[in-house]
């Protein structure tokens, strides 16, 4: 059984290593800086946000580590499937490399919604990671395939049964 959990984390880790390798060739490189109309929904003249802000929702996504506390944080998966991605290349110490996090409160949605966005671009190109927080009860949820994946692998190491 042990060893079933972790080949099922193992394989999630390379179909995400997989995925992550097969964008990586689809980067965009042009400027979509096009003004559109944007469609919002109001915002809830009543609403009193807690005293949250940007850096508490990173916080919270970079050492979210599963339901139960227990596995990777998103950090250590993201730089793991990265490292895994690129092979015996040391990318992190590339000076061109660079990995950022960035939040922001959404106001497109009633309540106390963060979009978190982790980019990582290197000589070859970039990826984002989005991830949607509530900071009202701490729920995190992905904004896109990619960070998907992340939080499934985050979310079978936690489940992984210890020796």
């Amino acid at each position: 059984m042990k060893r079933n959990v972790i080949g099922a984390g193992a394989g999630l880790i390379m179909v995400t290593v997989i995925i992550f390798a097969a964008t990586n060739s689809n980067f965009q490189n042009e400027d979509n800086s096009t003004t559109k109309e944007s469609n919002t929904i109001p915002i809830d003249a009543n609403y009193k946000p807690k005293e949250t802000n940007y850096l508490d929702a990173i916080k919270l996504v970079q050492n979210f580590k599963g339901t139960d506390e227990s596995g990777s944080t998103v950090t250590e998966t993201i730089v793991l499937i990265i490292r895994t991605a690129y092979g015996s290349e040391r990318i992190f110490d590339n000076p061109s490399t660079k990995f950022t996090w960035d939040g922001l409160r959404s106001f497109t949605t009633p309540g106390n919604i963060y979009d978190v966005y982790v980019d990582f671009k290197a000589y070859d190109g970039s990826k984002e990671f989005h991830f949607i927080v509530d900071m009202d009860d701490k729920t995190i949820w992905a904004g896109d395939e990619l960070t998907s994946v992340i939080l499934d692998v985050v979310e079978s190491e936690s489940q992984r049964i210890e020796p």
